[in-house]
């Protein structure tokens, strides 16, 4: 758990850290800002499904281009800008 002030951050790297809630613990509103700095769209995350204690793989496709497929992994690649 990382208990932040104003100003701090922390990175979420998948795979190992692209599950993650996030949760004020003031009395006050709290502004919470993800800087995304690949396609995410086209890359394979990870959610949590508290009930079932289930971890499953999904794609957001939330992309403003087509994503590559990676024959090789049945995965999707970053599409490459030029």
């Amino acid at each position: 758990m990382h208990e932040l002030q104003p100003g701090h951050f922390y990175t979420l790297l998948p795979p190992d850290g692209d599950i993650h809630a996030v949760k004020t613990t003031s009395a006050e509103a709290s502004i919470s800002i993800h800087l995304l700095a690949n396609d995410t769209g086209c890359v394979v995350r990870h959610a949590f499904d508290p009930a079932q204690e289930q971890v499953r793989s999904f794609r957001s496709g939330y992309s403003n281009v087509a994503c590559v497929e990676d024959a090789s992994t049945n995965s999707a690649k970053e599409p490459e800008h030029v």
